[in-house]
């Protein structure tokens, strides 16, 4: 299944922007993003992607935009700068599409001396939303890094919760205090609310104020969670429960199965133990049946896994129903070419395989 079974051509929006990210992450490849000042550079850019057969993040400044209407323009109250970024959007969805490839059309960095660029582009976003259902642009970066805490916190509060975005967010529980990380803009958020969040990092167990700061998860599609105890299972499978739309777990620091095995969700079908592996911890043939006698393992299609031996990614292959996608390390792995070779010889034509460039430990493999 290819990137054009998820999403269309074109510029997408919404859903569409999370679908093409999702499946980013799961079949491990980086979107380019690319900055542009002209239609020139937009059409390099999508000829490229074309060519490529890659989506594709087109990115405008607040500079670039300027220099997209023309720096014969005043650009006082960031006229010109408003002019060109929705220029250079209008430009980029009339011609998007028929380079048949995905499109996130995305604004770059605003600083807070530069706002009224940003609040331009909402009200162009508004007005196009009427007319066609869809924002303008697919997204906007609000970067008060160099604004103070309570700044931040009121732009937060005046973007997240009055216009309904989403928003990324690290939790970190320090026992008497917590933090919380939107993009990178570390905010102490007791006694606020944060909305429609869709990626979340927890340090476990949560504590009351975490409850308290987020009134609803139905927007949470990817989870990263840190410092499992047994003890937190109850509170930690009422967050399941409470996050419909919850696609992917990624389990730091655990090795602890028995846990895992417990936990149920309707809508995750992505398990990752490999990325946040730091302490090098391998799964036995046992902790694999449980994964797969699990309901998250046997609902799970893309999974990635460190173990012990490699009739444990035989196993893994034939037992899970759902599977489609497994990356796996393997402690008995002698780093040769007669290591994937002894798997085209044990595994199932209907599978492919080969050794991640970038990250040699790790050994890809698709199920057709």
């Amino acid at each position: 299944m290819g990137v054009l079974d998820i999403v269309p051509t074109g510029v997408l929006t919404g859903d569409n922007v999370l679908k093409l990210f999702t499946y980013a992450r799961e079949h491990q490849f980086a979107i380019p993003a690319i900055n542009v000042t002209s239609s020139s550079a937009i059409n390099a850019v999508l000829e490229a992607a074309r060519d490529a057969k890659s989506p594709v993040i087109i990115q405008i400044s607040q500079g670039g935009a300027q220099f997209f209407a023309g720096k014969g323009l005043n650009n006082d109250g960031q006229a010109a700068s408003i002019l060109g970024a929705i220029a250079a959007a209008h430009h980029a969805r009339t011609v998007a599409k028929h380079y048949g490839v995905p499109v996130v059309l995305h604004s770059d960095h605003c600083a807070k001396k530069l706002e009224p660029w940003f609040v331009g582009m909402l009200e162009a976003d508004e007005a196009y939303f009427k007319e066609h259902g869809e924002p303008l642009f697919s997204s906007h970066m609000l970067d008060f890094s160099e604004e103070t805490k309570e700044n931040n916190i009121a732009a937060c509060k005046k973007y997240l919760t009055h216009k309904q975005w989403f928003v990324q967010c690290d939790w970190f529980n320090f026992g008497i205090s917590q933090l919380a990380t939107l993009y990178t803009i570390p905010i102490s958020i007791i006694n606020h609310f944060i909305v429609n969040v869709t990626h979340l990092k927890l340090n476990l167990p949560l504590g009351n104020q975490f409850w308290l700061s987020f009134p609803s998860f139905d927007r949470l599609i990817s989870l990263e969670i840190t410092f499992i105890e047994r003890s937190i299972y109850i509170s930690f499978q009422i967050l399941l429960d409470r996050s419909s739309r919850l696609q992917s777990i990624c389990f730091s620091k655990c090795s602890d199965m028995e846990f895992v095995s417990k936990l149920t969700s309707q809508s995750v079908r992505r398990l990752d133990f490999l990325t946040k592996n730091v302490y090098k911890k391998y799964f036995t043939k046992q902790q694999c049946s449980t994964l797969r006698h699990s309901s998250l393992g046997s609902q799970c299609k893309s999974l990635l896994i460190p173990v012990e031996s490699r009739t444990d990614v035989i196993y893994l292959v034939k037992s899970l129903p759902n599977l489609h996608s497994l990356t796996f390390q393997c402690k008995d792995d002698p780093f040769d070419d007669g290591f994937l070779h002894w798997f085209h010889r044990h595994l199932p034509s209907t599978c492919s395989i080969d050794r991640d460039a970038n990250q040699t430990s790790h050994i890809r493999l698709w199920i057709r």
